[in-house]
């Protein structure tokens, strides 16, 4: 019977991946290797999975300067694979193991910036350089296409974009699944999503089957791909927040954070926008996003979009 922690990670993240679910899979992995520094060797089960060794951990991600919102991620991330061996009857249940752990969210630091930042990077595109503006127009994308996350960018096919199948009449329209939370999502592009678009896709290879030039190899594993484009694209966007003197931690992230606080800032109600940090969970936002169609999305996208091109405007 299994009884190393290594062994029974890799057992969960092998079934993970073959149902293609890589992002918990990945997940599980980290954790692990966390696991791993802190013991300096794989434990057995019962021996990690004991309130002693929980607490003993949490107060060493803590003494190495993890957050608390990193230290639950991984609290989490064990706890799902203690129930899991529970199931498997490798461990014995023990009544609220994991409530001497923190394993919930603390409220951070928001990661949007304002309008008038945003327009900043849209006008300096032209004195970057060719990466650093390739860089810039995906978290411009990202912004207009209501704050898709890099991945769903990533992994936008083709056949995804309908270019003319929009009411509207000139607007196209991409739908597609989020990689995270499979919920199926329609969004309208506006003229600068297609003018980006239009740009980006010159990069595409021929044969290949997504929209934009991230994942470009069919001989190389598209995860890891996506996993060293999303490296790249955070890194280049460190640089250019440095090159323009933002004073902002841009991430892949801050598009997405940036078009729901914009939008909530201008007056577009809360159940019609997806504001990331401003819900507890991506079950909640998800709930509001459901209950509303993809009309009155597509108003409440150009609403904040009007914001950054007054932006635009004024400078």
């Amino acid at each position: 019977m299994m009884k190393d922690f290594l062994d029974f990670v890799s057992s969960l993240t092998d079934s993970l991946e073959k149902k293609h679910r890589y992002r918990t899979s990945e997940a599980y992995q980290s954790t692990s290797r966390s696991v791993l520094r802190f013991l300096h060797a794989s434990p057995t089960l019962d021996v990690l999975f004991c309130t002693e060794t929980l607490i003993s951990y949490e107060d060493y991600l803590w003494r190495s300067g993890n957050s608390r919102n990193t230290i639950s991620f991984y609290m989490r991330m064990l706890q799902s694979m203690y129930h899991q061996a529970v199931n498997a009857c490798l461990v014995a249940p023990v009544e609220g193991l994991f409530s001497v752990v923190f394993t919930g969210n603390d409220i951070t630091c928001k990661r949007a910036v304002s309008p008038e930042t945003i327009a900043i990077l849209y006008n300096s595109r032209s004195r970057l350089s060719k990466s650093l503006a390739m860089c810039c127009d995906y978290f411009m994308l990202s912004f207009y296409l209501r704050g898709i996350p890099f991945i769903d960018l990533a992994y936008l096919r083709k056949s995804d974009y309908h270019k003319t199948a929009c009411s509207s009449g000139r607007k196209g329209v991409i739908t597609y699944r989020r990689r995270k939370t499979g919920t199926l999502m329609t969004v309208v592009v506006e003229p600068c999503a297609a003018e980006i678009i239009s740009h980006l896709v010159s990069y595409t290879p021929v044969f290949s089957p997504y929209l934009l030039p991230v994942i470009r190899r069919t001989d190389q594993d598209d995860r890891l791909q996506y996993n060293s484009a999303l490296r790249l694209h955070n890194k280049r966007l460190h640089r250019i927040s440095e090159l323009l003197q933002l004073d902002v931690n841009l991430t892949s992230y801050v598009s997405r954070h940036s078009w729901a606080t914009i939008a909530r800032r201008q007056g577009v109600p809360m159940g019609e926008i997806s504001e990331g940090l401003g819900h507890s969970s991506e079950r909640t936002t998800r709930i509001y996003l459901d209950s509303f169609t993809d009309e009155a999305l597509s108003e409440a996208n150009q609403t904040v979009i009007q914001a950054l091109l007054d932006c635009q405007t004024e400078k």
